[in-house]
Formats: C-alpha cells, structure tokens, sequence
C-alpha cells in the first residue's frame, strides 16, 4: 500500500470534516491546507512531507497563542474553539503537531 502524503491526508481530513458538518475542523484544515498552498507558489513546486513540517508547527503554534490570547481575554467561547483547533491539530502525525 502506497504511503499517503501529509498534504493528502489532510485533504482527506478536511473531507471527512465537512461530511461531518464539523465547522471548527474543517476551518482548521482549510487553513492549513491555504498556507501549503501558499509555501508552494512560494517554492515554484509541489512541496514535500519535508517541506509541509515547519509550516505546520508554525500554523499549529500560532493557532494555540491566538487561543490562549482569546482565554486571557475574556472571550469565553472563542477561546474554548482555539482549544478545539489544538485538539484538531494533535489529530495530525506526531511530527507535524509538535
């Protein structure tokens, strides 16, 4: 059995999201599957697994600051989303929610 990319996976992630009407997730996933788009007109190529892992820690990172932003700033529920999408992103391989 072929190995899957990162990139497919979470292409196969988002479907499942949205046939599941999981609003958080498939908003999680579309931006991350944005930002890869966005790194590969950067390179002029198709990025690898190698390629995706920084961009996803970086993504992952600044998703847990904006939550813990919103907690801290007393915007209860928008907070408690943020949590959700760290929740979602442990959902990635190991290496990409690092």
């Amino acid at each position: 059995m072929a190995e899957t990319s990162l990139k497919d996976q979470l292409r196969a992630d988002l479907n499942a999201a949205r046939k599941e009407r999981d609003k958080l997730r498939t908003t999680v996933l579309t931006t991350f599957i944005s930002e890869i788009r966005n790194r590969e007109i950067e390179l002029g190529r198709q990025a690898t697994d190698e390629d995706l892992q920084p961009l996803l820690t970086t993504a992952i990172k600044r998703r847990r600051e904006a939550a813990e932003q919103m907690r801290g700033g007393g915007l209860g529920r928008a907070g408690v989303e943020g949590r959700a999408g760290e929740r979602d992103a442990a959902g990635l391989p190991p290496a990409a929610a690092q």
